[in-house]
C-alpha cells in the first residue's frame, strides 16, 4: 500500500475550477484533502496526468491552488496539489486542522465532530461531554 508523503483528513471542502485545457468547470466537493492533495468526489470530466485551476472554499475562506490529476475512480478523482506557496499552505494547513482555543464548547464541537455526521441529541451530548473533559484537562 503507498503512503502518503502528507496526512489528509476527512473534510467536505467546496471546490471549483477547469482544467488547464478550457474544459467544462467542475463544481463538487471533496472527501478529504490535506496540503499534498485531495480526493474529489463525483465524476469531473478529467483524465490522470490532467493540469488543473481549481479554488477550495470553506467558511468564507478560499484558496486557490493549481493540482494534477494522479487518479481518476467511478467515484471521483486524486489530485496532487503542485507548485503550492508557503502562504497557500498555510492557508490550507490552518483550514484543514484548526486549533481550537477552549473558550467556545460550541466552536470547539464543531471542529472536534468536522466529518463525522451527529445524527441524534444523545451522539451530541456525548460529544459535548467529552469536550468539556477535553476543555477542563
Amino acid at each position: 500500500m503507498e503512503r502518503r508523503a502528507h496526512p489528509r483528513t476527512s473534510c467536505r471542502l467546496q471546490i471549483a475550477g477547469d482544467s488547464r485545457h478550457g474544459q467544462v468547470p467542475y463544481r463538487g466537493q471533496t472527501r478529504d484533502a490535506g496540503v499534498g492533495g485531495a480526493f474529489v468526489l463525483g465524476n469531473p470530466s478529467w483524465r490522470g496526468g490532467e493540469a488543473l485551476r481549481l479554488t477550495l472554499a470553506c467558511r468564507a475562506i478560499e484558496i486557490q491552488v493549481e493540482a494534477a490529476v494522479v487518479r481518476v475512480t467511478s467515484g471521483g478523482s486524486a489530485i496532487r496539489f503542485v507548485r503550492l506557496p508557503a502562504i497557500r499552505r498555510e492557508q490550507l494547513e490552518r483550514l484543514l486542522w484548526p486549533t481550537w482555543d477552549k473558550r467556545d464548547l460550541l466552536e470547539g464541537l464543531l471542529l472536534m465532530c468536522r466529518g463525522e455526521p451527529l445524527q441524534d441529541l444523545p451522539h451530541w451530548l456525548h460529544m459535548t461531554t467529552l469536550l468539556a473533559q477535553r476543555r477542563s484537562s
